[in-house]
């Protein structure tokens, strides 16, 4: 095998095409932003396509290939789903926030208190689910 014949061999082989990927912009700024720009370097044949909203998208029907969403997924006997990882969520405040608005001691007090909290996949916030220390 000649030298020409064994580069046209690996171009061949490398991946090429145009990859659709659905995630929230989150997740590809905090979690995955080195990995993709790693994905891109050892697959330059792969034209990445990014949507970054925190829409379900109905990956048959737009021409997606793969979707990365936080949270629980509907069953779907047609797609595939696998986890990636795990977060962890908690409560946290500024220490200037505690300082001027008081710490809260109950549960109860949290009503009383500026939050940001995280959407569902259906645009309502999500519920906190509190639990106490030996909870698992």
């Amino acid at each position: 095998m000649d030298a020409a014949t064994a580069l046209r061999d690996h171009r061949q082989a490398a991946p090429s095409g145009r990859l659709r990927v659905s995630m929230p912009s989150d997740v590809a700024n905090l979690v995955l932003a080195d990995m993709l720009a790693a994905f891109m370097a050892l697959h330059p044949g792969i034209a990445l396509e990014l949507d970054l909203s925190p829409r379900r998208v109905d990956l048959l029907g737009e021409g997606f290939d793969a979707a990365i969403r936080i949270g629980a997924l509907p069953d779907d006997a047609l797609l595939a789903a696998r986890g990636l990882t795990e977060f962890s969520t908690g409560l946290y405040a500024a220490p200037d926030y505690l300082a001027e608005r008081g710490e809260p001691q109950t549960p109860q007090e949290l009503s009383r208190h500026d939050a940001v909290r995280l959407l569902a996949g259906s645009g309502e916030p999500m519920a906190w689910v509190l639990m106490g220390p030996d909870a698992g």
